[in-house]
């Protein structure tokens, strides 16, 4: 095996231990919460020896979802003129995602390095024992793991909200397509490439958004700009005339988000898995 090939070997199996596994930790256990985890996970891919190609994927998708933005505003001010844009769940989507990369890739950017440095090999246990001792995770990047699980469900939870309650209406065109679909395939991708660590006990903070964005609906149908019904944003979230569907909506809506939560946290193990796979091909050839 080559010098460099051994360095991402080592590098991948930090990566991996530095991830968790669910059978070692309590239900409650979140890796950066908790300190557990090696910073390098949210500024690197495992997958990659030179970053450059992973700051670059970064810069790019950062600046698509711009241009994005501004393409669905003015679309929203044609479809919709009296609505708000930033009243829409998929807008506070398109938003996270954004934001999302905006972080990505200021952290890339800020660590970035052709050549990432070797490190000791250090197995599960070890990695657990050294971190209890070893200076707390910093808050930026804690921040930063709340915004990305938040992002995640979030885009799974637009994809299969809007394929099941509203596609029957609007349809699936090329503009519901990317708006609806795409962030979710963006989000697998990013899950992926990346080194996120992600557990059950996330999904409070998702919980926290959806009651963010309940009230926020509330709010706006008290208060909004248009008169009457003009403000009610969905159909199941009629608080005026339907105020008993909008319950079950709302609870039907965390639930469901849960079990796309769980989604998350089993692309991030399958992940895991798959670089432990290669890691042990490659100590192997």
């Amino acid at each position: 095996m080559s010098a460099n090939s051994h360095m991402w070997t080592m590098q991948r199996r930090n990566v991996t231990a530095a991830s968790g596994h669910s059978k070692r930790h309590p239900v409650g256990f979140s890796p950066a919460r908790d300190n557990l985890v090696d910073p390098s996970v949210f500024y690197t891919s495992p997958w990659l020896s030179n970053q450059t190609p992973y700051l670059i994927y970064r810069v790019l998708m950062a600046c698509s979802l711009l241009y994005l933005i501004r393409w669905d505003i003015q679309v929203i001010n044609v479809v919709a003129p009296d609505k708000l844009w930033i009243s829409f769940a998929t807008s506070w989507g398109i938003v996270l995602l954004t934001v999302h990369f905006i972080s990505g890739t200021t952290l890339c950017a800020y660590h970035h390095s052709t050549k990432k440095p070797r490190k000791p090999r250090i197995d599960g246990k070890l990695q657990h024992r050294l971190n209890q001792t070893s200076p707390p995770v910093p808050w930026h990047f804690k921040a930063y793991q709340t915004l990305a699980i938040i992002t995640y469900t979030s885009a799974f939870v637009i994809t299969v909200g809007y394929t099941i309650l509203l596609s029957s209406i609007h349809g699936w065109g090329t503009k519901d397509f990317i708006l609806h679909a795409m962030n979710s395939v963006i989000v697998v991708i990013d899950i992926i490439v990346s080194g996120m660590p992600a557990c059950l006990a996330d999904y409070i903070y998702f919980a926290g958004l959806i009651t963010v964005y309940v009230a926020f609906t509330i709010v706006y149908w008290l208060v909004g700009p248009n008169a009457g019904d003009g403000n009610i944003l969905y159909w199941f979230l009629d608080y005026g005339k339907s105020p008993g569907l909008a319950v079950v909506a709302i609870i039907m809506i965390y639930l469901l988000s849960f079990g796309l939560h769980c989604l998350v946290v089993g692309i991030s193990k399958a992940r895991d898995t798959m670089l432990q796979v290669v890691t042990r091909a490659e100590e192997e050839s």
